[in-house]
């Protein structure tokens, strides 16, 4: 990201791992889940500040899951500005 950028990403809040929806082209057994990172706002700010954004700019907004089948707690959106 240039200086002075901004950066626009959602991330999935604590989830271990992800799914590929079913059925799919006929998916293997064990390959149907695959390894997310499990991250809370904390950590994602602290990477965007570590990563030269703006501490001011970090702006952070989370939706909780739509139910508690959910294998993550909720999606969070966030924008911040790299420091020039």
């Amino acid at each position: 990201m240039k200086p002075g950028g901004t950066l626009i990403l959602s991330a999935v809040k604590g989830a271990d791992f992800g799914a590929l929806p079913t059925p799919w082209p006929e998916p293997e057994a064990d390959s149907q889940y695959f390894p997310t990172v499990n991250i809370v706002e904390a950590d994602l700010q602290a990477a965007l500040i570590a990563a030269g954004c703006a501490a001011d700019s970090v702006e952070l907004e989370t939706v909780p899951a739509d139910r508690p089948t959910r294998k993550y707690q909720g999606l969070m959106m966030v924008a911040a500005r790299k420091l020039p």
